[in-house]
């Protein structure tokens, strides 16, 4: 039986970023706005580390740290992790930024005819 992960992992190798991968790299765009680039994977650069481990730490999300060149951090906060609630709001943010995404894609390549009745109806059902 496979164990379910609780830990937000980020990879810093040798250069100046830091990067997550997965549901991890949603995570981290749903608390830091980041950008989810193709392959499920963020990063962010080095200096930027504090203020992204400060958050962690300030929502009880248990992350490790994997270095290429040393050991690798581990901060867990057991019973008080909140990693799992925190990748069902990143799931569910990201789901919902793509059919927004989709959807302006779809209304920019509108007819203007259809658009101006769509838009008409969306701005009633959202006033």
């Amino acid at each position: 039986m496979k164990a379910e992960k609780n830990i937000l992992v980020l990879y810093k190798n040798n250069g100046k970023f830091y990067n997550a991968i997965g549901l991890d790299a949603y995570i981290l765009s749903y608390i830091f706005g980041y950008k989810v680039l193709k392959g499920d994977r963020c990063g962010f650069p080095d200096i930027s580390i504090e203020n992204v481990t400060k958050k962690l730490d300030s929502s009880a999300i248990s992350y490790q740290i994997v270095y290429s060149n040393r050991n690798p951090f581990i901060m867990d906060f057991g019973n008080k992790n909140k990693y799992k609630s925190y990748a069902l709001n990143a799931k569910k943010s990201c789901e919902y930024k793509k059919r927004i995404d989709d959807i302006i894609y779809r209304l920019e390549n509108c007819e203007r005819k259809k658009l101006d009745l769509l838009l008409d109806r969306i701005e009633a059902i959202i006033n």
